[in-house]
This record gives C-alpha cells, sequence and structure tokens, in this order.
C-alpha cells in the first residue's frame, strides 16, 4: 500500500491545480462579470435620511443574495470598510489558526516517531508529509506577516486585498493539507486500523480542519465564506478520496453496508449489538460510524448560515455609517452654506478688509467658547476683541462722497401706504446698487430714508499705523448715575493708502448721472415722475465702526457735511459739485454751470453744475 500511495503525488498536484483554477474563478466572479452586476449608482445624499422610520428604511442600497450590493462602487468601499473593521479579528484568526494547526500537527507527529520507534500498525514517518506539513503552516505564519506589513503600510490606502490574501491563505492551506491526506489517508489516527470505514473523516476533522474553525469569527463576508466551504468539500471530500481511490484505496468503498458490518462483526458487534435485533444492530452501526461525516456537512452548513447572519449585520451597520457620514456632511455644507450667506451679509455691510477683520476676529471668539455654533448674528459684536473697527479710526485722503435724495419725497410719503413707499424705495435703491456693484471705485456707505449715501476712492488697506493712548471708564446716564457699562477711548489711528484721486472723483460723478438717468425711470406711489438732487465733494474723511448692537460703518469729518449741504442746495435732475471735485473732473467732462451758493458754516461757496448735452 506504501508502494501505490507513493505514486499518487503527480496526480494529487493536477487535483490541486484543478481545484485552484475552479476556487480563482470562482473568487473572481465578481471581477469578471462587474459590469453585468453594477446595476445601481446609490448616493445616500439624494435620499430621504430623515424620515420615519429606520434608517435602514429610509436609505437602503439593494442587495445580490451572495455577491453584495447592486452598487459595486459601493461593494468596494464595503469590502475596504471591512477590512479595516474586521482588522483585530482577522489577525487573531490567524494567530489561533497557527497554534490549533500546530498543535495538531505535533500530535500527530509524535505518533510517527512513536510508530517509527515501536512499529506501530500504519503510523510510518514519511519525508514528504512532514514537508507538506510545514508548508501548511508556513502558509498561515507567511498570510499573518503579509497582513500585518499591507495594514501597517500606509501608502496603500485599500485595505481590502487582506480579504483576498485571507482567501488565498486558507485556499493554500487546503491544498496543502489535502496533498498530506491524500499520503497518509490509509493511516487513520491515533493507532485506528487503516480498515475503519471513517477514519479518513475522523482524520480530517481532528487534524486537518480544525483552523478552518477560526474562519467563523474572522467577519469574512458569505461569498468569501462559501468559496472556503466549496473548496473544503471539493479537496478534502472529492479530489483527495478520487485520487487516493485511483492509488488503490477505496475511501467512501469503506462505507458501504458490506464494509460497515464486517467491521462491525469484527469489532463492535459485542459492544453494541448484545441485546438488539440484527436490523437495529445494523442501523445503529451504519449510524454511529456514518455519524461524523454527518456531523461535517452540518458543521459546514452551519458556518455558512452564520456567515450570512454575521454579513447582514455587517452590512447594515456599514450602511447606518455611511447614512451617519450623509448627515454628517449635509450638517456641514448647510453650516457652510449658512456661514457664507453670513459672511456675505456682512461684506455686503462693511468693505472688504473691515468685513474680513471681524470675520476672523469672530471665528477666533468662537474657538474659545465651545458652545458657540456657527458665526453669531451680525447684530452683536460684543464678544469680538477691542481693536476691532469701533476702536479703530481709518483716514483717508482725497475721496469723494456723494448724496442723492428724492424730491418731493416727505409730501409723497405724507399722501401713500407706507408698504407702497417701502416697495419704491426698494426698487429705486435697488438700481442705484446696481450702479455702485458695476464700479470698483465706488462703496455704499447706507440710506437713511429717502436719501443715499455713496463714497469713491476709499481704501482700507493700511499704510501707517499710530498707537494712542487707551483709557477706560464707566459710562454714565442722563441722570449722572454709572450704568455699569464700560466706554474706551479710540486707541488706534491708521492710516490708509490713497487712491487715484481724479479717476474716483470721475467715477463719483459718473454715479451722479447715472443716478439721474436710473431715478427717472421710476414713478413714485402718488403717479408723479421720480427726480432726485446729487451732491458731490471731495475731501479726506475718517472711518470706522461705531455700534455694538446693529453697528454702522461711519464716515466722519467735514468732507461729509460739505457733500450733504451739495445735496440740499442743488436741483431736481442735476449734479452740483463743489469746487475740490471741480477742480478734478472739469475735464473729463465737457460743459459745466458755475454758481455761487451759501453753505451753512462755510459762507459762499463757488459750486457747479454739470451740463447734460441734448441727446
Amino acid at each position: 500500500r506504501s508502494t501505490t500511495l507513493a505514486g499518487v503525488e503527480d496526480v494529487t498536484g493536477l487535483a490541486r491545480r484543478r481545484g485552484g483554477y475552479g476556487m480563482v474563478l470562482l473568487d473572481l466572479l465578481d471581477v469578471a462579470f462587474r459590469r453585468c452586476l453594477h446595476k445601481e449608482d446609490f448616493k445616500f445624499e439624494k435620499h430621504d435620511l430623515g424620515g420615519s422610520g429606520s434608517c435602514l428604511n429610509s436609505a437602503s442600497p439593494s442587495k445580490y443574495f451572495v455577491l453584495g450590493f447592486k452598487d459595486r462602487n459601493l461593494e468596494d468601499e464595503y469590502l475596504r470598510d471591512l477590512a479595516l473593521t474586521n482588522r483585530n479579528k482577522i489577525l487573531v484568526g490567524y494567530v489561533v489558526s497557527i497554534l490549533t494547526y500546530f498543535s495538531s500537527w505535533t500530535s500527530e507527529l509524535y505518533f510517527f516517531i512513536l510508530g517509527d520507534k515501536y512499529g506501530f500498525v500504519g503510523a510510518k514517518f514519511n519525508n514528504t508529509v512532514f514537508s507538506l506539513s510545514v508548508c501548511a503552516l508556513a502558509v498561515f505564519v507567511l498570510g499573518l506577516v503579509a497582513c500585518l506589513l499591507i495594514y501597517r503600510n500606509k501608502s496603500l490606502p485599500s485595505k481590502k486585498v487582506v480579504l483576498h490574501v485571507t482567501i488565498a491563505v486558507y485556499f493554500a492551506f487546503m491544498l496543502f493539507t489535502g496533498g498530506k491526506l491524500s499520503k497518509t489517508i490509509a493511516a487513520a489516527p491515533f493507532g485506528m486500523n487503516q480498515d475503519q470505514p471513517i477514519g479518513w473523516v475522523v482524520r480530517i476533522v481532528f487534524l486537518d480542519a480544525i483552523p478552518l474553525l477560526s474562519v467563523v469569527f474572522m467577519g469574512l463576508t458569505a461569498l468569501h465564506t462559501l468559496e472556503l466551504v466549496l473548496a473544503f468539500f471539493l479537496i478534502y471530500l472529492v479530489i483527495v478520496p478520487v485520487v487516493v481511490h485511483i492509488g488503490g484505496f477505496d475511501a467512501y468503498g469503506l462505507l458501504s453496508s458490506e464494509n460497515i458490518m464486517a467491521y462491525a462483526d469484527e469489532h463492535l458487534n459485542g459492544f453494541i449489538c448484545d441485546r438488539m435485533s440484527s436490523e437495529l444492530c445494523a442501523f445503529s452501526i451504519r449510524w454511529l460510524i456514518v455519524t461524523p461525516l454527518i456531523m461535517v456537512y452540518i458543521v459546514t452548513f452551519t458556518v455558512l448560515i452564520v456567515s450570512v447572519v454575521v454579513e447582514q449585520g455587517s452590512r447594515d451597520s456599514f450602511i447606518n455609517k455611511k447614512i451617519i457620514d450623509a448627515l454628517t456632511k449635509r450638517s456641514e455644507l448647510a453650516l457652510l452654506k449658512q456661514k457664507e450667506e453670513q459672511e456675505g451679509l456682512i461684506n455686503s455691510i462693511f468693505p472688504p478688509t473691515i468685513a474680513k477683520d471681524l470675520i476672523d476676529k469672530q471665528m477666533a471668539t468662537e474657538l474659545m467658547n465651545e458652545d458657540s455654533v456657527g458665526l453669531k448674528r451680525v447684530g452683536s459684536l460684543q464678544s469680538v476683541d477691542e481693536d476691532f473697527g469701533r476702536l479703530v479710526a481709518r483716514m483717508h485722503e482725497d475721496v469723494t462722497i456723494v448724496f442723492t435724495d428724492i424730491v418731493g419725497f416727505t409730501s409723497m410719503s405724507t399722501n401713500c401706504l407706507p408698504y407702497e413707499v417701502m416697495n419704491f424705495l426698494h426698487l429705486l435703491f435697488t438700481g442705484l446698487d446696481h450702479l455702485v456693484d458695476s464700479d470698483t471705485q465706488l462703496w455704499k456707505i447706507e440710506t437713511i430714508g429717502d436719501s443715499m449715501m455713496v463714497v469713491a476712492g476709499l481704501d482700507v488697506h493700511v499704510e501707517k499705523s499710530v498707537d494712542l493712548e487707551r483709557s477706560k471708564s464707566p459710562t454714565k446716564s442722563s441722570s449722572g448715575m454709572g450704568s455699569g457699562a464700560n466706554s474706551y477711548t479710540l486707541r488706534r489711528v491708521l492710516t490708509c493708502k490713497r487712491s487715484n484721486k481724479y479717476t474716483s472723483a470721475t467715477s463719483a460723478v459718473d454715479f451722479g448721472r447715472a443716478a439721474l438717468g436710473e431715478a427717472a425711470k421710476h414713478t413714485m406711489p402718488n403717479g408723479k415722475p421720480c427726480a432726485i438732487r446729487v451732491g458731490i465733494h471731495t475731501g479726506d474723511v475718517c472711518s470706522g465702526v461705531v455700534g455694538s448692537r446693529m453697528p454702522r460703518y461711519c464716515l466722519f469729518g467735514d468732507t461729509v457735511n460739505v457733500a450733504s449741504r451739495m445735496e440740499t442746495t442743488g436741483e431736481a435732475g442735476r449734479v452740483h459739485v463743489s469746487e475740490d471735485t471741480y477742480d478734478l473732473v472739469f475735464g473729463a467732462f465737457a460743459d459745466w454751470e458755475e454758481r455761487s451758493v451759501s453753505v451753512k458754516g462755510k459762507g459762499e461757496m463757488k459750486t457747479y453744475f454739470l451740463v447734460e448735452q441734448e441727446q
């Protein structure tokens, strides 16, 4: 028999190759038919994640029974997540497999050593069997090392390859142990006779297949577990018996009724059948002998069921994780959108540099306050650092200020409904805002009632800074009692860069002309055409933020007063400029009408009306 078994090696190698091809084809099923299996592009962000019921019911991708999600991109992501989530389980599974196989193999090796020494029947040490056993153990060790290296390799973002390595390792282990079994199947374990009908199945259960049970708690997918189960049946229960049958040992033939009864008559009859009928005795002996094989089928089927249940839990956890990620991303996008809207509102109220200063300081304040979420409302700046614009003055030279005012607004507003007046002002000022937005030299300061203030050439970039002495004292109410609040005196003056005074003054006059044309397009609620006065003056101003609740960015200085006087002393439908502005723009416009007006606090001033050319 040993001579016959020695000739089986080549046939075993062929069986390994054929089994390997079948295993590879099954494992690569997803890759080969990926395009056919890909049935949807599931996006959690596009589904209702906040409806009634559980998250899984409201947003769950469709799945195949064993092959996973119909969205194969999502399936790849699940496998990557599975490899990372089950890292410890996979590594522990390798360690358990190494220990269990090393324990069973050393016991078998010890039995063969005793067999050589004391001449046990069927217990003969064989170099080929020893080499196959060492290879089977080495496969686990190499697989463990490979998985550790993959997990530690940060340049490899996808750890999904660990699953394929694990499947390949267990499959290689079954090939090596299957080859060893084909060499030793006639030698039943621990001194059992070779003619025992089920001795080779006992060998599989107690020696070769024990490490495979670690697959149960490694958290592999049901498809991977099915692959290993099919490989187990194919190698141990099909290929090996067929190969050894070619060599002259009929493994399944030992399970025939004649061989079972013959074995029972020789070894078990007196032990079981003393008080039984012959029919019951035959049935009991068959059941007793075939039980290990039946248990193999039951255990493998149980492993499949457990793997399906475990995978369902893993997929549910993965889906919940994706839903949480989608909800988090949706919340972050909503917060980001809200932040952008708030920053846009701030940028529409303050010049860009002032707005950026406000936003940066507000964000710094919020980082120190864990309870604050998002930007606080623009109307409350009390938490902003002291040296924000309210305590910093910016000096600007040669800027041009424009005032507009609606002629007859007071009498009109007394005779019209308030919401009609509001709608009229909204339409008019929206049109004027578009004019401001069309020229980068212009900046809208404020609207008060029917009046609008625009500045040209206001550069807020700092050229130099001068620190002033700061004092802090409690404010007092009109009754003379302290209010408990603190007031700060100005502590810093910034001198800003100068814009081109000629181009900025020209932009201001152009805006005034365009504003006249825009106003002429509107009709007041009382049915009269809208007409405005425009006053312009050029000079130095100081800018800063005033107030802590609903703060305003304001300009201060005599230049503002003079520009306002240019508007009030002007005429409807005409641009009225001071001499300072005229000196900067007289060459840019053809005709001017000189005049002299009395200005409160200034006396007689030489001013100019822009004369529009007849179209």
